[in-house]
C-alpha cells in the first residue's frame, strides 16, 4: 500500500522545524523505520511530513563530568559503533546492538523510538532504567521530563501537539555499578517479547521490565530487596511478588516474563 497524499519539507535547522509545524496535522521523520510503514498501511495519516534527520540541533554530544546529553536524532548505529559516549557501563551499547537488523539500525533514531512509545521497544525500557531526561520544544517554548514521565502508556506520551524531542540527559552511573539485561524474542531482529534491565550500584538498585504492561515497569519489592539484602534476597519470591498484580502465576507468561527479570538480575550480581 502507499500513504495518502501529503506534502514533504526537508528542515536544516530547528526554528524551521516549528514553523513547518504551524499547520495542523504534520507529523516528524527522522529515520522513519516506524512511521513510513504506519502511513503505507494508513495506520497513521497526515497531512505534511516534516524530515528532521540533518537537524544539527538534534545530533549533539556533550558530556560533562556528571551526565551524558545524547542528539534525538542519533541513530541506533552511533551507539552500537561506541560513537556515543557511554556510561551506563555498556548498557545503551549493548541495547542498541540488539535493536532490529543492522540496516534498520544505520536508519532508526533513539529519539523516533521513545516518541512511538512502542511497548516492546527497547529504549524507552533503557531510558528509563537510567533515569534519564528528556528535552522537549515546541512553538510555546521548551521543557524538559524524566522518561519515566513521558511514557504514559502503549503507543502514548506526554508530547503536546507540535512538540519535539530534542535530545536526552543521561546521569552516569558510578563507577562500580553492575548491570545486566536479558532479552527474549521470537526470533533475531525482531521486537521483544519480554526485556529486563537491571542496574546495581551504591545507592541505585533498581531492576525493569517490559512485556508486562503498557509501559516498562518497575519491579519495585524486587528493587528494595536488591538495596538492603542484595545478593542474599529469596529473587524467585520478590520477583513474584511484583508480576502476581499483572500475570496469573500459573501461566506460561508469568513463568517466561519471570525467567527473563531472574536473568538480568543474576547477570548484575555475578559481575
Amino acid at each position: 500500500m502507499k500513504s495518502a497524499p501529503l506534502t514533504y519539507q526537508r528542515a536544516s535547522a530547528l526554528p524551521d522545524i516549528l514553523s513547518g509545524n504551524s499547520e495542523m496535522n504534520s507529523m516528524f521523520i527522522a529515520g522513519g523505520q516506524s512511521l513510513l510503514p504506519m502511513l503505507a498501511l494508513r495506520v497513521a495519516r497526515t497531512d505534511k511530513l516534516i524530515h528532521i534527520k540533518d537537524v544539527p540541533e538534534l545530533n549533539v554530544i556533550e558530556e560533562t563530568a556528571r551526565e551524558v546529553r545524547i542528539g534525538a536524532g542519533l541513530t541506533h548505529a552511533a551507539f552500537e559503533d561506541g560513537r556515543v559516549p557511554d556510561e551506563g557501563a555498556g548498557l545503551m551499547r549493548d541495547v542498541a546492538a540488539d535493536i532490529a537488523y543492522r540496516a534498520i539500525r544505520n536508519l532508526g533514531t533513539i529519539g523516533g523510538s521513545v516518541a512511538l512509545a512502542d511497548p516492546a521497544a527497547d529504549w524507552p525500557l533503557c531510558l528509563i532504567a537510567l533515569s534519564a531526561r528528556a528535552f522537549i520544544q515546541g512553538q510555546n517554548g521548551s521543557r524538559d521530563l524524566w522518561v519515566d514521565d513521558l511514557i504514559k502508556g502503549a503507543y502514548e506520551t506526554s508530547l503536546r501537539d507540535g512538540e519535539l524531542i530534542t535530545s536526552f540527559m543521561i546521569p552516569k552511573l558510578p563507577a562500580h555499578a553492575r548491570v545486566g539485561r536479558c532479552k527474549l524474542t521470537k526470533k533475531k531482529g525482531a521486537f521483544s517479547m519480554s526485556h529486563a534491565i537491571a542496574i546495581l550500584a551504591p545507592g541505585y538498585n533498581k531492576a525493569y521490565i517490559s512485556g508486562v504492561d503498557t509501559r516498562p515497569l518497575l519491579l519495585r519489592s524486587t528493587s528494595e530487596a536488591l538495596a538492603r539484602d542484595g545478593a542474599q534476597i529469596n529473587l524467585a519470591d520478590v520477583i513474584a511478588a511484583d508480576l502476581s498484580p499483572y500475570l496469573d502465576a500459573q501461566s506460561y507468561e508469568f513463568r517466561m516474563i519471570h525467567a527473563v527479570a531472574s536473568d538480568a538480575i543474576m547477570q548484575a550480581l555475578s559481575k
